[in-house]
């Protein structure tokens, strides 16, 4: 990765992406990590990101090297978001440690509730889903947002609450369906 970054012609681009390397890898592949619980895909991301900077360091604010962190953030949630929808991986059973019976069913409960909320999150309009990921992923504050997204911070409030209310609203109704499903599989 070190040597593709060495090998931009602009010292003033290959010092920033170096430093925003050097800064943001160790947050950055936590972040992924956190989002794809698979350590070789959380690295295949970062470093996927990272060559696309390189290939395309005009991307970057050199004026306000700081300001790059949250785009950092979103194009990680990006793919990790479209690793996640291309893969829908199942984790083998004989990686799963089971203690107990209800321990078992709880960890499905909670794999499937975190999947089906990435998949509503997936299915918010973008203006929506980047202020939630910047905000509870990211840990930005709504003028830090603001000032990335070019938004008042009024208008991000606004956007993580109708984001929150919608998000509310398609897993209650995701919910409704699943216990229907349950039901009508019961009764078979």
């Amino acid at each position: 990765m070190l040597n593709l970054l060495l090998s931009i012609d602009d010292p003033i681009k290959r010092d920033l992406l170096l430093e925003l390397y050097l800064g943001y890898k160790s947050r950055l592949l936590s972040y992924a990590l956190k989002m794809l619980n698979d350590q070789a895909a959380a690295e295949d991301i970062l470093h996927d990101v990272f060559v696309k900077l390189a290939e395309n360091p005009q991307i970057l604010k050199y004026d306000q090297a700081d300001k790059n962190a949250p785009y950092l953030y979103i194009m990680v949630k990006n793919r990790c978001l479209n690793y996640l929808s291309r893969s829908k991986k199942v984790q083998p059973v004989k990686d799963i440690e089971i203690a107990e019976e209800a321990d078992f069913t709880e960890m499905l409960s909670r794999q499937e509730t975190f999947q089906l909320a990435v998949q509503q999150i997936m299915a918010l309009p973008d203006i929506y889903k980047d202020v939630l990921l910047l905000r509870f992923g990211n840990g930005l504050s709504d003028q830090e947002i603001s000032e990335y997204l070019q938004i008042s911070p009024d208008n991000v409030r606004v956007r993580i609450c109708r984001a929150l209310k919608s998000l509310q609203k398609s897993l209650a109704k995701e919910g409704e369906d699943h216990a229907e499903k349950k039901a009508g599989q019961v009764e078979r």
